[in-house]
């Protein structure tokens, strides 16, 4: 086991120079442009997407639609209490 580690160390060492050359450059035929640039943009965001969804259970169907609209009546209520017209949203 000795011998295997050395003998790969001294293979590594041979085959080191041949990994470290660098690839040929070639001369620019034209122009050159180098560009480098940092931004940042700071500004309070214009839309936000909120998906929600109501979902009930009762004894009927007729009974559950009712429910889910008084709940989602509610909720758009609350959204207009924070701001969000009614143009806004969309149910």
């Amino acid at each position: 086991m000795m011998m295997r580690t050395i003998l790969s160390a001294a293979l590594l060492s041979l085959a080191a120079p041949l990994l470290a050359q660098t690839a040929q450059v070639r001369p620019i035929g034209g122009t050159r442009l180098d560009v480098v640039a940092t931004g940042q943009v700071t500004r309070e965001p214009d839309i936000v997407l909120i998906n929600a969804g109501i979902s009930t259970q009762a004894p009927t169907a007729t009974e559950a639609i009712r429910a889910n609209a008084t709940k989602m009546e509610a909720l758009r209520a609350a959204l207009r209490r924070a701001g969000i017209a009614d143009r806004d949203s969309a149910a």
